[in-house]
């Protein structure tokens, strides 16, 4: 049986995604524009909802743990990286750069460190 903290999870899970494949479209749909912003918060937002998701027992048997394990390290680890850009989005690239060089930094430490976690077939390996 789902507690109901459980089945409140999945729910805000769920949310979470919408709301950000919303952002998504409307940020696509503004393309031309070139403000990206709400391209940023819908990433984001699909993230953290799948993350959430991944965390919830009524979602956790649509895929083997496993799965969940790797999605959950791997989000773990990009995450940051639409964050920072929504950031830089909204405040501009910082003093000397110093906002766009946090992402970029985070960006490529989350691909090194999904190509530690898949050579060492250890989920989160890389995590602190």
């Amino acid at each position: 049986m789902v507690s109901p903290t459980e089945l409140s999870e999945a729910i805000i899970a769920s949310l979470t995604i919408a709301m950000g494949l919303i952002a998504l479209a409307l940020g696509i749909s503004r393309w031309r524009s070139g403000d990206r912003t709400a391209v940023w918060f819908g990433l984001f937002g699909c993230l953290y909802g799948a993350r959430l998701a991944g965390y919830s027992q009524p979602v956790q048997p649509a895929l083997p743990e496993v799965v969940w394990r790797y999605l959950d390290a791997f989000i773990t680890y990009v995450i940051i990286v639409p964050v920072g850009l929504f950031v830089e989005s909204l405040f501009g690239h910082g003093w000397r750069s110093t906002l766009r060089r946090t992402w970029q930094a985070a960006a490529g430490y989350a691909v090194l460190a999904m190509a530690h976690v898949l050579a060492r077939r250890q989920p989160g390996a890389t995590l602190w």
